[in-house]
Formats: C-alpha cells, sequence, structure tokens
C-alpha cells in the first residue's frame, strides 16, 4: 500500500509523465508534412467502434430474466455479459490486451449503476464517512479509493473533482484540462435536460475541430488524452441516433451520451491517477482502453432495459 508520504513524492514525477509542452504543431510552417503528422480525433474512432459494439450486443442480446435478487449480482451478471464478448471480436488488431480490457471492464463495472453514476456528475451534498471533502478530491481520499479492486463511482466527490485532482497535480495538461471542462459543461447541460438534440451535436462537433485544428502531434499527451474521449463522444451519439428505442422513456438523446462522455472522462483521469499512484508510466493504449471501458460501462447502465431490470432489484 502507498502511503501519503510517498504519493507526495511521486508528485515530482507529474510533468515527466504527461507535461512537457502543449506539443501543438500549428507553430510550424502550413505544409503537407505538418498535415500529415498532426493527429485527429478520427484517429481514435477505433475505440468508438468497439464501445459501439458492446451497445448494440447488450441491446439485441441481453436478456434480463434471470433470478438475480440484488443490485450487485446485476451488476455482475452484466459484467459477464460484456466480458463473454470480449472473447469474440478482434481487438488485438488496435495493440489491446484482452486480458487488460476484461480487467478494465471489471474494475469499472459500477459505473453500470446509472443511479450512482449520474449522482457523480453533479455536485454531491451528502457526506461520505471515508470521503474528508464532498467538493474536492484529497489526496488522502484518492489514497482510500486507489487501494480497492473496484472503482466505487458513488464514493467520488463528483467527476469534476476527479478531473481537477489530475490537473492540481499535473498529470494533464492545461489545455487537456480545458477541453474536458468544456465538455463536463455540456454534460452538466444534458443531465439538466437544457439543451436540444441538435445543438448538443453542434456543440460536440465544434469542440472536436477545435481539437482538430490545434494540429496536435500524435504523441502529444493532449491528443492522446482528450482524443479517447471526444472520439468515445461522437460515436455514442450517433448510435444512440440510430438506435432511439434503447433510450428510456424519460431520456434524451444528450442526457445518454452525456453518461457515456462521463465514463471515458473517469477511465481517462483514473488511469492516469492510478498510474501516478503507483509510480509508473501511462501508456497511451492504456488511456484508451480505460476510456472505452469506462464509456461502455457508463452507456450500458442507461440503456432502457439494463436499467429497468437494475432498479427492480
Amino acid at each position: 500500500m502507498k502511503t501519503l508520504t510517498q504519493l507526495k513524492t511521486f508528485l515530482l514525477l507529474g510533468t515527466t509523465i504527461t507535461l512537457i509542452a502543449s506539443c501543438s504543431s500549428n507553430i510550424m510552417d502550413n505544409t503537407n508534412t505538418e498535415d500529415m503528422s498532426s493527429a485527429k480525433i478520427s484517429d481514435y474512432n477505433y475505440l468508438g467502434d468497439i464501445h459501439n459494439l458492446f451497445m448494440s450486443n447488450i441491446q439485441e442480446h441481453l436478456t434480463t430474466d434471470q433470478k438475480i435478487e440484488s443490485v450487485d449480482e446485476g451488476i455482475d451478471y452484466i459484467l459477464d455479459f460484456n466480458t463473454r464478448l470480449v472473447a469474440k471480436i478482434d481487438i488485438d488488431k488496435y495493440g489491446i490486451d484482452k486480458r487488460d480490457f476484461i480487467k478494465g471492464l471489471s474494475y469499472y463495472k459500477n459505473l453500470v449503476n446509472a443511479v450512482h453514476f449520474e449522482n457523480a456528475l453533479v455536485e454531491q451534498n451528502d457526506t461520505r464517512a471515508n470521503l474528508s471533502n464532498k467538493s474536492v478530491l484529497t489526496l488522502n481520499d484518492f489514497e482510500t479509493l486507489a487501494n480497492d479492486s473496484v472503482l466505487d463511482v458513488s464514493d467520488l466527490p463528483n467527476v469534476k473533482s476527479l478531473v481537477n485532482f489530475v490537473k492540481d497535480n499535473d498529470l494533464i495538461t492545461t489545455e487537456t484540462y480545458n477541453y474536458l471542462q468544456e465538455l463536463l459543461s455540456l454534460i452538466d447541460k444534458s443531465v439538466a435536460g437544457l439543451i436540444s438534440d441538435e445543438k448538443f451535436e453542434q456543440e460536440l462537433d465544434q469542440m472536436i475541430a477545435k481539437i482538430d485544428n490545434a494540429k496536435y502531434q500524435k504523441e502529444c499527451p493532449t491528443i492522446n488524452t482528450v482524443g479517447p474521449v471526444f472520439a468515445l463522444s461522437k460515436s455514442s451519439l450517433q448510435w444512440w441516433e440510430e438506435n432511439p428505442q434503447a433510450i428510456p422513456v424519460e431520456g434524451k438523446i444528450p442526457h445518454v451520451v452525456a453518461m457515456d462522455a462521463a465514463g471515458a472522462i473517469v477511465g481517462v483521469a483514473w488511469n492516469l491517477g492510478i498510474n501516478w499512484f503507483q509510480g509508473t508510466s501511462p501508456t497511451w493504449t492504456g488511456v484508451g482502453v480505460s476510456a472505452a471501458v469506462g464509456a461502455i460501462n457508463g452507456s450500458t447502465g442507461i440503456v432502457g432495459k439494463v436499467g429497468k431490470f437494475l432498479k427492480s432489484l
């Protein structure tokens, strides 16, 4: 177990793990070479394709007539269902180890509990015995959560506090932080029902265009952190538009896509934090996998029949 003293020591690793420079190539001459060397959000569409495979599999093949007596059992049942799909799909071609993917699905499985996860998208007003401050994720809080074998999202003050934590400890660039804050603002409006389908898609596309126009180099921490999140958000939007029957009766597209996007943010931020906690450097493949499994679990729980199933337990 890492001690708080060790955690403070690891603060010094922050800049070497993820922060060197903005690494944007738009300061170079506008040449064909620049365009070829810069990364785009679409480079991470493969993660969105994987996400959508899981969504379609849930919608088309999951049955909920099993004898299950608790929410925890229901979450494990869905985890087992998703895990069995991993063996059937070819993710190795993307350099993804299936064992790591399955491990990620398990680690973030509690995001399937849509009620608890949605609560983590907003400011929490209640008190929790094991967290010292409800609006801020402290080092002590992180140490407590990081030693768990499964992330308990209900013990996070809120998703924003997690993003602030990785920023305050220099685990993401200022540009990354600003992009994620912009997306979190869109998520807030979506969960509150304050934005139309058309406006949501327009704002998301504008954010993606802004990132693409920055022309980040392919190894830049910023694009490798936000790329998976925005690619998954866009793929999620497309899936829900094509599968409106999966949306809960009381739901809207911006709301359900917000759950996917928030799951991806949690996956990315927690992956960076855990690597920092363990004193290891993250891999961009690992960050992408965490984003994907976070989004898969975050969106699975909002599918109409899954939500009804878990609420019935």
